[in-house]
């Protein structure tokens, strides 16, 4: 089969139109034919050797496709192999795309809308009433957490790094938007709060923004850390104002959890994402749209932090 296929880590160009076995699937698996993939930010830590894939998978790149299970249309939460004409993936983490669903949409929903979820509920424990900073607010995470969160009777803090994004956010439910680009977002915070901080930060950023999520947090408050967008690695971490504050770091992937977790994960999200988008609350948003063969260029967009929502990838080979 043709698949997005790579020689080597590095750069959006090492990612070539090539050739792949046929994938061959287990008892608990089954095989879908690709309509279209996703980029998420795995993809490109993968991409440079950053994050491996989990023992057994695929070294295809791609976490979320959309398309064909014998006749019926389907979405699918991969651990790998969406950049290609067929992904196999396990029994579980299949979803049927409901009516009011397209199949361009259904690829922009499994991988985002699940992580969200489980930023939210699972991990960050949020509660009605409770205030969460949503770092990367236009991304397609982070639009579906601020929706996510506003369907659960919070307050939204959204940062981007221009104001067009912030306008997107407030479009889709931000309560404030802070440009971190020309605003110390922690003073602001403390400003939007009345001195008190936020209870939750979803952050996909990492070092670079350390700092100030500590100083944006309220007593007793949870910092889910999904990402490390902004690097690995703080030069200099004080762990006062953590201890202080008594604030509880929470590191989560999903890339790599179970397949017992997945299949829960799934079955709880569709319970509430799927009525959403029936009944407009929800949207999910498509920024662009490439083909497999043009994954490179898609690469490129995406690492400049320029999409608003999801890339996805149609298979045109």
């Amino acid at each position: 089969m043709k698949a997005v296929v790579q020689d080597a880590f590095g750069g959006p160009e090492v990612l070539k139109a090539g050739e792949k076995p046929l994938p061959v699937c287990n008892e608990n698996e089954v095989l879908i034919k690709v309509e279209y993939s996703a980029l998420n930010r795995a993809d490109l830590m993968q991409r440079t050797g950053n994050y491996p894939p989990p023992p057994g998978a695929t070294d295809v790149l791609g976490l979320e496709c959309s398309g064909y299970l014998d006749s019926r249309k389907v979405m699918a939460l991969l651990p790998g192999g969406g950049y290609a004409q067929f992904a196999k993936v396990h029994k579980d983490h299949v979803l049927e795309v409901p009516e009011f669903v397209s199949l361009e949409q259904a690829a922009a929903i499994t991988e985002v809308w699940a992580t969200a979820y489980q930023i939210l509920h699972l991990v960050g424990e949020a509660k009605q009433g409770e205030s969460i900073l949503v770092h990367a607010g236009c991304s397609g995470v982070g639009l579906a957490l601020t929706q996510l969160a506003k369907a659960h009777g919070m307050t939204v803090i959204s940062t981007s790094s221009c104001d067009e994004k912030l306008q997107v956010c407030a479009k889709h439910g931000a309560d404030h938007t802070i440009n971190y680009k020309t605003e110390d977002f922690a003073a602001r915070v403390k400003d939007l709060t009345n001195g008190k901080g936020v209870d939750l930060v979803a952050d996909p950023v990492g070092a670079s923004h350390c700092e100030k999520n500590l100083a944006a947090l309220a007593l007793d408050s949870r910092w889910v850390l999904y990402g490390l967008m902004g690097g690995p690695e703080v030069s200099a971490f004080s762990l006062r104002t953590m201890l202080m504050k008594r604030i509880q770091l929470r590191p989560t992937t999903l890339k790599t959890r179970s397949d017992t977790y997945k299949k829960s994960l799934l079955e709880a999200m569709s319970k509430v994402v799927f009525p959403g988008i029936e009944s407009g609350k929800f949207t999910v948003l498509v920024d662009k749209v490439y083909g497999m063969s043009e994954a490179s260029d898609a690469h490129v967009f995406m690492g400049k932090n320029a999409n608003i929502g999801k890339v996805l990838l149609k298979n045109d080979f």
